[in-house]
């Protein structure tokens, strides 16, 4: 028993990493023209309490994919509107480099008429993705979710 609850663990682990390394997100590939796109920013610089806010983005990935894509709300598979998958903004350089990316990559996507979706470690990357969003759009709404009820 012990020896199959490994190989299953083993097997879905595999399944894991192919279909991370294919960029996707949920287990579904974005196709030709996804409409939202995720930019995983795995910062950590300026967190006051505890460790591990880089391995955020990736934890949320891999957690995307035991995601019910079904929404009986509205009776449809959102994600078929097409998720693109980034490749995560390079954190291992100083912060003002790392928020700079950050802004520009939110452009780019803006740019490209498509709807940016960050997930990142820490709060400070917010105020770049919201002053590129501002640059051209004045009414806009930012949804922040956060892994504890630290907003000050």
């Amino acid at each position: 028993m012990g020896l199959l609850l490994s190989l299953g663990s083993l097997a879905m682990a595999i399944y894991r990493r192919m279909v991370f390394m294919k960029k996707c997100f949920m287990g579904v590939e974005s196709g030709k023209d996804p409409k939202v796109i995720i930019i995983p920013v795995p910062l950590e610089a300026t967190v006051s309490y505890g460790l591990g806010t880089a391995k955020g983005p990736n934890a949320i990935i891999e957690a995307s994919y035991q995601v019910e894509h079904y929404d009986a709300e509205l009776k449809s598979e959102p994600i078929h509107i097409g998720i693109g998958l980034e490749e995560a903004v390079n954190c291992e350089r100083p912060i003002g480099k790392v928020l700079e990316d950050v802004e520009a990559r939110v452009s780019n996507v803006i740019g490209r008429g498509k709807l940016p979706f960050i997930i990142g470690g820490e709060h400070s990357i917010t105020p770049a993705a919201v002053k590129a969003i501002a640059m051209v759009e004045k009414d806009f709404t930012v949804l922040q979710f956060d892994a504890h009820a630290d907003l000050r």
